[in-house]
């Protein structure tokens, strides 16, 4: 498990946690490669998964616009405690994020069910420690959800 802040005075932890939340909206998350693979997906391509992969659902944003409009608004609505309180835990690398928003945000197969659902609302985002991140995570993975 990582400590992110090992040997770092109390003092410079909370400025460095404040600054991050104060930034989120810069921090180099959001344009990655984890957002593109679950973005603007053709439907064939979503249904080929589904078969081939051990998968309940194959998902994918209506487009990265939407992707990262996701991301940057479930990162706001945790950073405080949740996120901060999880860069302090030593005890996880991993957090995953979930939220539900008014208006769909993606589209997806569910396993046994041959419909296209354009409807879903609801987004996982998986964050990862990572000492060589800038901000010490990274976005590992992030989906539309049924």
């Amino acid at each position: 498990m990582k400590d992110l802040f090992e040997g770092i005075p109390e003092e410079t932890i909370e400025t460095t946690l404040d600054m991050i939340q104060r930034n989120l909206d810069q921090v180099g998350l959001y344009g990655g490669h984890t957002i593109r693979k679950h973005t603007d997906i053709q439907v064939l391509a979503l249904k080929t998964r589904l078969n081939a992969e051990d998968i309940i659902y194959a998902t994918s944003f209506w487009d990265m616009e939407v992707a990262v409009a996701v991301v940057k608004s479930l990162m706001k609505r945790f950073y405080n405690p949740l996120i901060r309180e999880w860069l302090l835990d030593t005890t996880r690398d991993v957090i995953s994020l979930h939220g539900e928003f008014s208006k769909p945000v993606g589209y997806g197969f569910k396993k046994g069910i041959d419909m296209l659902n354009e409807d879903l609302k609801k987004a996982c985002v998986v964050l990862l420690k990572d000492g060589e991140a800038d901000w010490g995570f990274r976005i590992l993975t992030c989906y539309p959800k049924f």
